[in-house]
């Protein structure tokens, strides 16, 4: 069991979320966004970790890692395009090396 500190419809977007970005007919406790597993029961969760702002930095650091970096192929992989990529790896002040293992 998880605490849930959101009201009705932001759990409803993060199980809408989940559904969208996964074939499998059942949801499972491994396709809910990290910042829900990573914290315990009972432990606070950082303010914002909900946010679609914090999923979309999160799926570009995926997809550069995926990309073993390389910016084009992730744009690519993203669709959008080198440029917005670029503003946005600014933005959320992603690591130079996605695969580095930071978070």
């Amino acid at each position: 069991m998880h605490p849930w500190k959101g009201n009705i419809r932001e759990l409803k977007n993060v199980v809408e979320r989940c559904v969208i970005l996964n074939d499998l007919d059942v949801l499972e406790a491994d396709m809910l966004p990290y910042d829900f597993n990573a914290y315990p029961a009972g432990s606070s969760q950082e303010e914002g970790a909900w946010t679609l702002a914090a999923a979309e930095k999160k799926h570009i650091r995926q997809v550069l890692a995926f990309a073993g970096g390389n910016k084009t192929q992730a744009a690519k992989l993203l669709g959008i395009g080198l440029t917005t990529l670029y503003q946005k790896v600014k933005d959320y002040a992603l690591q130079a090396d996605p695969t580095d293992g930071t978070p």
